[in-house]
């Protein structure tokens, strides 16, 4: 079983201000997009509920654009990819653990 739980912030920074031009949104990087996801998994027999393996990987991902391509989306999609890959390389190494020689 996986669980993937992510948090996003959107800030603006003072360069932001030159939004009030039309320009300034397509030109000016003041949008911050940063996405943070846990990936946490286990590995249970469902007949006794033995814990086999448990791993937990991490992924951050963060973004400063214009307003017109600040993309949240992107930035979720960047740090799940992330922790994923972190979560696949600690659940390997407790799985390589159980092997039966």
């Amino acid at each position: 079983m996986v669980d993937l739980a992510t948090d996003t912030d959107e800030y603006v920074n003072p360069a932001s201000a030159l939004y009030l031009t039309i320009i300034g949104m397509w030109l000016v990087p003041g949008t911050h997009r940063n996405a943070l996801t846990v990936a946490e998994g286990v590995l249970i027999d469902n007949r006794n509920e033995y814990l086999y393996a448990f791993a937990r990987g991490q992924g951050e991902s963060k973004s400063l654009r214009p307003l017109i391509y600040a993309d949240t989306a992107s930035v979720v999609h960047s740090s799940r990819v992330e922790a994923l890959r972190s979560f696949d390389k600690a659940f390997l190494d407790q799985a390589r653990q159980l092997a039966v020689h």
